[in-house]
């Protein structure tokens, strides 16, 4: 039996790529990202990221499976637009959603807040009828 290669990192996939400048020096930095975890950091992170983009292909089991598909797509975009993807936070995993959903616990309090009073106002109103 042969033993198997091992398969390249996001960044040294990027550098054995045939691009420009520019560009070579965007995918780096999201190759870095990506290799860190703060970009796509995880599997089902991927998946999603390959539905709403339209990369066909079978889901990777590892991240490291992703990484041709994944990085030859994003060479396809634009570089401000994967710089925004980058910059926005929207791929970087649950740790980035902390606010969000803070906000929107918050949000359910103040609801049950609300409701809890209404209630209590109509109980006091038909007890004084």
């Amino acid at each position: 039996m042969s033993k198997s290669k091992r398969r390249p990192t996001a960044p040294e996939y990027v550098s054995k790529m045939d691009l420009p400048r520019n560009q070579r020096q965007m995918l780096t930095e999201v190759a870095e990202s990506f290799q860190n975890k703060s970009f796509l950091p995880t599997a089902g992170d991927i998946r999603n990221f390959c539905e709403l983009y339209g990369i066909q292909g079978p889901a990777p089991r590892a991240r490291a499976g992703a990484v041709p598909r994944l990085f030859r797509f994003l060479a396809t975009m634009d570089p401000d637009e994967v710089r925004g993807l980058l910059r926005g936070g929207m791929f970087s995993g649950p740790a980035r959603l902390g606010p969000i959903a803070d906000a929107i616990r918050a949000a359910g309090r103040e609801q049950i807040r609300e409701r809890t009073l209404r209630d209590q106002d109509d109980s006091s109103r038909r007890a004084a009828e």
